[in-house]
């Protein structure tokens, strides 16, 4: 390593075991014959550690299959140090580990090539004639070398366990969804029961007591809240696991809704609160244009938001619907008296089963605007938090409708 050409040789061959990437054969393949070509080489051949209490290696890789055949082990290593260091004849004294000098060797050395975790355990071993490179050369190359590799393999083995991390994680949700939607789906048969038996029960029931009324009031209440969060919990399911298809086509925005509006109204008028709605059109002329989606998943968005803000906001209270039309898609606002929503809460509040209420009473599953980000998403649109004079309000967005486009 005397002169720029050894120096370049090694550096290509430090080059080489970066580009490797993650894959462990490339990496033992240029350590073996970037070691072989060395002066005065026997063989070389790479160990793991299979069994640390019995102290079993094993052979990984080779370049002398013939005397060191992959699979084939070796048991009471001695000497071997968890330190990074080069191991010469001192430490692998032929009185000791035998089973390493094969074809005369007068020298062995061994490298420590691998220390990530108790199951990545591993050394580089390297037979050599008597005559040698001087000590300082061999041992600068082999140095280098091994801690280049040493790096490679511990970023690989760091990218394996993420990767087996993700797919643990990957199967865990798949698990959690198919247990929602197989408890969703069981939950729906009874309830659906329960409401027709509310339904009958208000109808047979003559002049019933104010406590009856009070009673049946309850229940109807609360089964719509369990079949409300029984939705929200098959949906999500749908949603995450990609089987939910949309049905898109021509929606007239405005008219949903209004649509939306008129079956909400009962809702804000028991809490004395009105809803306004404001359309800005680019021409007073002309109708505001419609978007390209699917009218129910639409109309579930503008429900959730618009039954949240209902829900949030104090009595006497106003809601403001603004229907914009920008330069590439309709954009929907709908402001609330309602709390404010912090900056370190916006950034979490349309994540799954986020709530932002401290009122158990008024929290559901916090699945409600989880899905309305996800079925905006799937119509191409951006959805976000505003303020305006002191009120919230939640915004989206869908594409227009370009009939030529889609047919």
């Amino acid at each position: 390593l005397k002169t720029s050409r050894d120096l370049k040789k090694l550096n290509n061959i430090l080059t080489e075991l970066e580009s490797a990437g993650f894959d462990e054969n490339k990496i033992f393949s240029i350590l073996l014959s970037s070691v072989l070509a060395m002066n005065n080489i026997l063989y070389a051949f790479i160990i793991y550690r299979t069994d640390a209490s019995k102290n079993i290696w094993e052979v990984k890789a080779t370049g002398n299959p013939e005397i060191f055949p992959i699979g084939s082990t070796f048991i009471n290593l001695l000497n071997y140090r968890d330190e990074t260091a080069v191991f010469r004849k001192q430490v692998y004294d032929p009185n000791k580990n035998p089973h390493f000098f094969k074809r005369d060797a007068k020298e062995v050395i061994g490298l420590n090539l691998a220390d990530y975790n108790e199951e990545n355990k591993g050394l580089l071993i390297i037979g050599k004639t008597e005559e040698k490179l001087p000590v300082a050369d061999e041992t600068f190359f082999l140095n280098a070398l091994t801690l280049e590799a040493q790096l490679v393999l511990h970023n690989m083995y760091s990218f394996q366990e993420k990767q087996e991390q993700i797919k643990k994680l990957a199967e865990f949700k798949e698990m959690q969804s198919t247990f929602f939607s197989a408890a969703g789906h069981e939950i729906k048969t009874p309830l659906t029961i329960l409401k027709t038996l509310h339904s009958t029960l208000e109808l047979t029931l003559n002049n019933p007591t104010d406590t009856q009324k009070e009673i049946i009031s309850t229940m109807g209440t609360n089964i719509e809240r369990l079949d409300s969060l029984t939705t929200d919990i098959l949906e999500t399911a749908k949603l995450e696991s990609s089987s939910l298809e949309l049905n898109k086509k021509e929606v007239y925005i405005e008219d949903l809704i209004n649509d939306r509006i008129e079956s909400m109204v009962p809702l804000a008028e028991q809490k004395s609160q009105s809803i306004n709605v404001e359309v800005i059109r680019s021409s007073v002329s002309s109708d505001f244009p419609a978007v390209f989606g699917d009218k129910k998943r639409i109309s579930e968005i503008i429900s959730n938001i618009l039954s949240n803000s209902i829900k949030f906001s104090p009595k006497g209270g106003m809601i403001d619907i603004k229907l914009s039309e920008k330069s590439d898609k309709a954009e929907v606002c709908i402001f609330d008296d309602g709390p404010l929503i912090s900056k370190q809460e916006q950034e979490q509040i349309f994540n799954k089963y986020y709530s932002a209420s401290n009122d158990k009473a008024l929290t559901g599953f916090g699945l409600g605007l989880f899905i309305v980000k996800k079925l905006v998403n799937l119509h191409n649109g951006s959805i976000w938090i505003e303020e305006d004079n002191g009120r919230k309000g939640f915004c989206f967005t869908l594409p227009y409708y370009k009939g030529d486009e889609y047919e």
